[in-house]
């Protein structure tokens, strides 16, 4: 019955450059709900990885979730491929458990830019249609979905319609950061 202060409490995981099991994110979810947070962030996609099972578009987990290596600049380049992904089913239960503890999960499926992984996957729906691969480091990419490309909405839109059979929150966040337009303008 106590209250805080604050409405929104929030953390974020990024299971894109770094993968965690469900047994890790209930760990992790434990631990903030002890210190009443209510806002759980779960980053899903990026260029190193896309992390959701999609049945509308099976090459994001065949291909979008294996990145070659690793190398993050830390010294630890791992030269294995890295590959993971979390099923539908482990995300409800990951949903589940967060709900029995008063934690909204706010999934984040990021567009247009840090969508290496996605064009990876499909790569007719970048502007140059070029063959590429998940990124192994961070950083800024120029590699953006083709925003005049009609199949690009359409994979948009049956992504978020599966993300919302898995997350029923109030909230959901389609990222729109650092995309540049470089491609665009010659598209």
């Amino acid at each position: 019955y106590d209250e805080p202060e604050f409405y929104y409490r929030g953390f974020m995981i990024d299971s894109c450059r770094h993968f965690f099991t469900v047994d890790e994110i209930k760990k992790m979810v434990n631990a903030a709900s002890l210190f009443k947070f209510n806002k759980f962030h779960f980053h899903l996609s990026d260029d190193q990885g896309f992390r959701v099972e999609i049945d509308s578009y099976p090459n994001l987990t065949t291909i979008g979730s294996v990145r070659p290596s690793s190398d993050f600049g830390r010294g630890e380049n791992d030269p294995t491929p890295y590959a993971h992904y979390y099923t539908k089913q482990e995300l409800k239960e990951i949903v589940e458990y967060c709900r029995e503890r008063y934690i909204e999960v706010i999934p984040e499926f990021d567009i247009p830019g840090h969508t290496t992984a996605v064009i990876a996957s499909y790569p007719e729906l970048s502007c140059t249609g070029e063959k590429i691969e998940p990124r192994t480091t961070a950083g800024v990419f120029t590699d953006i979905l083709c925003g005049g490309n009609p199949e690009t909405l359409k994979m948009i839109y049956s992504v978020i319609d599966e993300l919302l059979e898995v997350f029923p929150g109030k909230y959901f966040h389609i990222g729109g950061d650092e995309a540049p337009k470089n491609k665009w303008n010659v598209c």
